[in-house]
């Protein structure tokens, strides 16, 4: 059905807004302020805060790479000291190892104890031995050898290889018994000489030769009194000794 109005616009009574719709309207007013509101808190407050932190955080890393580099360079030169200490560590330890194979060779030399016979060494070497490593040989060691030429007289041919021979084994009692612990705690360590920390391999004689006459001293330029002194053989026997030896890696040189 049609509801006409007949009534003057003066006397009608006027209709408002629906409940529910202005409600709505309200809400949405406040939503849109409100979140007008966050976005220019936002734009105005929290914006130009991550921007100063931004910049703050970027000042802080290029300090820190500054000092990065700082660091760096001291480590770099603290691993560079300590190569410098380890290798001065390893060549005074190779140093008194060396010394220390000296002085057992003169002790094997004046250990042999024969009449009439005497020993020396003219000339040492100390080379890498390149051969195959022999059984029970250490693990990656470092494997050298040393090169002894020698002389010895006495006053028969017997005599002279009797002393080389007895030479040889005073080598291998100075290199491979006294010193050694044969039955060590750590199973790695056996047959090592404690003091020069390497393990010797017996004494080989490579080859000898008799000599029956000796160069004559000549006199020129020679002290009188030093060369009355000096008492020529007559003969003798040049030999050549090798002992190989092994260096544990833990022992090595860098």
């Amino acid at each position: 059905m049609i509801e006409i109005n007949l009534l003057p616009e003066d006397m009608r009574e006027v209709t408002g807004t629906p409940i529910p719709r202005m409600a709505s309207i309200i809400g949405g007013v406040l939503c849109v302020l409100v979140l007008g509101f966050f976005v220019l808190q936002f734009q105005l407050v929290a914006i130009p805060n991550m921007v100063q932190e931004i910049g703050a955080r970027n000042v802080e890393i290029k300090t820190l790479e500054e000092e990065k580099v700082r660091v760096d360079a001291i480590l770099a030169q603290i691993d560079s000291l300590d190569k410098k200490v380890k290798m001065l560590s390893s060549l005074i330890t190779n140093r008194i190892r060396f010394a220390r194979v000296l002085d057992r060779l003169c002790s094997a030399v004046n250990d042999v104890k024969l009449e009439g016979c005497n020993s020396w060494f003219k000339q040492m070497n100390i080379t890498q031995d390149s051969g195959t490593p022999p059984p029970g040989s250490i693990p990656n060691a470092k494997r050298m050898r040393i090169e002894l030429l020698g002389y010895t007289t006495g006053a028969t041919p017997e005599d002279r290889a009797k002393a080389v021979a007895e030479l040889t084994t005073k080598l291998d009692y100075r290199f491979r018994i006294e010193g050694v612990d044969l039955n060590p705690k750590d199973e790695k360590l056996k047959g090592i000489h404690t003091e020069i920390g390497a393990k010797f391999y017996p004494a080989t004689l490579l080859n000898q030769n008799y000599i029956d006459g000796m160069p004559v001293l000549s006199p020129t330029g020679l002290d009188p009194a030093v060369l009355a002194a000096v008492t020529v053989q007559p003969s003798g026997l040049d030999f050549t000794i090798n002992i190989s030896f092994e260096l544990p890696q833990s022992m090595q040189m860098p």
